[in-house]
Parts: structure tokens; C-alpha cells; sequence
């Protein structure tokens, strides 16, 4: 497991930060933060972003809170977020994402505070 250092873009410019991904990786959010995934593996990778803070509604039979984004095999890209603290972020400001593949898949974080 990880934890992504964010990339703070300005008008002078950033360069990505791109780093190979565990099964289990997180990242400290703000509430502005995105999560960009790149798959280069033959499979498609599901992203799956932990969701601590819901609850279920009332009398509810069935709650998925957790959020999950599947990135296309070879060349997908996804930006994914950003994340309200509220629902992600569990006791320390933390987001917990798990990648279903994790050869050739690669993610950075970029802080757009």
C-alpha cells in the first residue's frame, strides 16, 4: 500500500506524477483532489474508492457506497473525482482506493486547492 504524493498544479506548470499502483493504495484529501488513472494492462482495471463516511438510509435491503470507475484495457484514462470528506475520507483525511489489476496500471493524484 501507498500513499500518492499529489501533484499541486499552478500556472508555471507541473509534471505528472504517475506511479505504479498497489492493490491497495491511499491518498490524503482535501476535497479537492482527482485521481488519474492510467491502464496499460490487457484487462480492463475496476477502481474502487472506499466510502467510510456513508451510512445506509433506513430500512434500506441493499447499500453500495463504495464508488467504482472501470478504466478501458491498454490505453484508458480516467480522472476520477474529487472526493467530498464527508463520504471518503475516514478518521485521519484519508481516501482508500483498490485497483482489480494492478501490472501496467498506473495513478497520481493532483491537488487542485
Amino acid at each position: 500500500m501507498a500513499l500518492y504524493t499529489p501533484v499541486n498544479p499552478d500556472l508555471a506548470g507541473a509534471a505528472p506524477n504517475l506511479v505504479a499502483v498497489s492493490a491497495s493504495d491511499t491518498f490524503q484529501n482535501n476535497g479537492k483532489a482527482l485521481l488519474h488513472v492510467k491502464n496499460g494492462n490487457a484487462a480492463a482495471c475496476s477502481v474502487v474508492i472506499a466510502s467510510p463516511g456513508s451510512t445506509a438510509p433506513p430500512n434500506a435491503t441493499a447499500f453500495t457506497p463504495a464508488v467504482t470507475v472501470s478504466v478501458p484495457a491498454t490505453t484508458g484514462e480516467r480522472y476520477i473525482g474529487p472526493f467530498d470528506p464527508s463520504r471518503f475520507n475516514d478518521a485521519n483525511g484519508i481516501v482508500t482506493v483498490t485497483y482489480s489489476v494492478t501490472p501496467t496500471v498506473t495513478a497520481e493524484v493532483i491537488d487542485v486547492a
